[in-house]
């Protein structure tokens, strides 16, 4: 029937409102007033059947609410007066002296009270109570003739007692008609209709029915068959949904249960709005997080460019100290005989400074990261607590612990430039000088050889002295007067050996220069390295250290997560109670507007 199902939908979105109301931290006085709503429209309706015994009263009731098979499920009556309620368990309990509670599993017993009465026990003691506690409170009064007799006086007379007091509430049924001829049946509604005028003045609403016929075809489970319409039991059952569709105290208690659930749902509505705001904007914080530190690690990046400039300033003011201390060992001597212990020297003493400069710079550049990772967690933070009530983090201090995220920083920027190939000065000044050495030799040698035979020319013309300062003043004089007596021929020994000297001095210079160029060259490279080592580093590491700070919202992205895994559920269950109490005020609309015109 329509009633129930419009009532079983404002049950159901009244407990999902209740669950929604729990979940949402609504006050319990509030769950408990909305919560207690369908006690007040579950009360059964009452309906009173009553006839003679034999006229087939169980079998009507079991072709209107039985099951769908031939199964009795309401027994002939025991010849009392029988109150039918539902229970899970079959049970009976005296009511009075006439009356019997009967309790079966009937599952349409949850919805509708019968009162079993017997048309010649309702003119004996029990009618007073009868009349005091279920006429006033009945809904439908089906009164039942079978058509073998329906002039039976019992139930004529009680139709008398009744009628003034409820007489929209009663149906008359003509049942069993499956024991007469159509004629038959006709004839003896078209009697029924004139008697129950003559004697009440008005016309009751009157069924024929055959509960056999209809029972019948519900165990072939096919209610559409012809025996099924021949039964007549469809235009009672639906005229008798129509009264319980129509029933204006029932739907009156819908109508007033509507408002109250509504008010509740804007409730509930009101606070998942507040949710789900708060729960856009921290999507909205937490979806811009890694632009937020792609972007301020770019500006860190740019920042560090600062500390390469001064490394590099440092490192050429380095290596001009130490091209000048390599320029004063490029002598004539080291470069014929080189003291390689003194480059090496040089060289590590160089690489030390250089390290410790980068040290220096990586140094700061942790600095710079972690300041700048601080202020942006700082603001982020400061923007969920005070916006949205959200604490990022959970420490003291509310500020994560950079610790390793520097440590790993420095590691890996010293890893990456203390693991070059160092500058290699040795091996190229050796290569470089091993390929002048023999031309300065052969020069100095040719040299020493002219001298000695301009020596040896002199001795020859002057003779041996004695002792070696004679020597010396005989060489020279010797020179001197062989050029007068001889001519200048015998300088030849003596200018060549000066000019292959001068050869070799040159050799000697432009192997210094050669060499300044070369180291010049070898530190643009070594410093080429570095900065490269150093900067990839820098940016892998920066970026490294700003995942790490997006990484510090994971927690926060779980809540929100679970913020939204719960919200969702909550706002689809707010959405069919929304929609359900909505088809609820749709139906009960026209009811209210006919209540409002009264």
């Amino acid at each position: 029937m329509r009633y129930f199902q419009l009532r079983n939908r404002l049950k159901n979105a009244i407990e999902m409102v209740v669950e929604l109301s729990a979940e949402n931290g609504m006050a319990s006085e509030r769950i408990t007033e909305v919560g207690t709503l369908p006690a007040a429209f579950d009360d059964p309706f009452l309906f009173v059947v009553v006839g003679e015994a034999g006229a087939g009263k169980s079998a009507l009731l079991n072709a209107l609410f039985g099951g769908g098979s031939d199964k009795a499920e309401f027994e002939p009556g025991s010849g009392r007066i029988e109150f039918l309620q539902y229970a899970a368990e079959a049970k009976e309990s005296d009511c009075s002296g006439d009356i019997v509670e009967v309790f079966r599993p009937i599952p349409i017993l949850k919805d509708f009270h019968l009162l079993n009465l017997q048309g010649a026990m309702a003119l004996g003691s029990a009618y007073h109570d009868v009349a005091e506690q279920f006429l006033p409170r009945a809904e439908l009064i089906l009164v039942v003739f079978s058509v073998k007799n329906p002039w039976g006086d019992s139930t004529w007379e009680f139709l008398d007692r009744i009628h003034r007091q409820w007489n929209r509430k009663i149906v008359l049924v003509l049942q069993q008609c499956e024991l007469r001829t159509g004629e038959e049946v006709a004839a003896i509604l078209e009697h029924v209709k004139k008697t129950a005028f003559r004697r009440f003045g008005q016309q009751f609403p009157i069924f024929t029915v055959s509960a056999k016929m209809a029972l019948l075809a519900k165990s072939a489970a096919s209610e559409e068959a012809e025996g099924y319409r021949e039964s007549g039991i469809d235009p009672l059952r639906q005229h008798l949904s129509r009264f319980v569709e129509s029933s204006i105290p029932r739907l009156v208690t819908l109508i007033h249960a509507c408002p109250a659930v509504r008010d509740a749902l804007g409730e509930i509505k009101a606070r998942l709005d507040v949710a789900s705001m708060s729960i856009h904007a921290d999507d909205k914080i937490l979806s811009k997080l890694e632009s937020i530190a792609r972007n301020q690690a770019k500006q860190t990046l740019e920042k560090q460019e600062a500390l390469f400039e001064d490394l590099y300033r440092s490192i050429v003011s380095v290596g001009e100290h130490a091209g000048n201390l390599l320029e004063a060992e490029f002598r004539f001597a080291a470069i014929l005989l080189p003291r390689r212990r003194r480059i090496a020297r040089i060289e590590e003493r160089l690489s030390g400074i250089t390290m410790k400069l980068v040290r220096r710079s990586v140094k700061s550049g942790v600095g710079i990261v972690t300041e700048d990772v601080d202020n942006l967690w700082a603001s982020v933070s400061d923007e969920l607590q005070e916006g949205f009530h959200l604490k990022a983090s959970s420490s003291e201090s509310g500020r994560p612990n950079w610790d390793t995220a520097r440590r790993r920083f420095s590691e890996s920027v010293l890893d990456s430039t203390s693991g070059l190939p160092g500058m290699n000065l040795l091996q190229e000044l050796e290569s470089l000088f091993r390929r002048r050495r023999p031309l300065m030799w052969g020069c100095l040698a040719a040299a020493i050889l002219s001298g000695l035979a301009g020596v040896t020319l002199t001795i020859l013309h002057r003779g041996l002295p004695g002792d070696l300062m004679a020597m010396l003043v005989e060489l020279v004089v010797g020179v001197v007067f062989m050029m007068l007596e001889r001519g200048p021929l015998i300088l030849l020994p003596f200018a060549l050996a000066v000019v292959l000297f001068i050869a070799a001095m040159r050799v000697a210079s432009r192997s210094v220069k050669q060499a300044r160029t070369a180291y010049n060259s070898l530190l643009d490279r070594y410093w080429e390295r570095i900065a490269k080592a150093q900067r990839d580093a820098f940016r892998e590491q920066t970026i490294a250290f700003h995942r790490d700070f997006v990484a510090e919202f994971k927690t926060l992205r779980k809540i929100c997560e679970g913020h939204r895994l719960s919200y969702g559920p909550g706002m689809r269950k707010f959405e069919r109670a929304e929609s359900s109490l909505a088809e609820v005020e749709r139906v009960l609309q026209p009811v209210v507007t006919a209540l409002n015109a009264e």
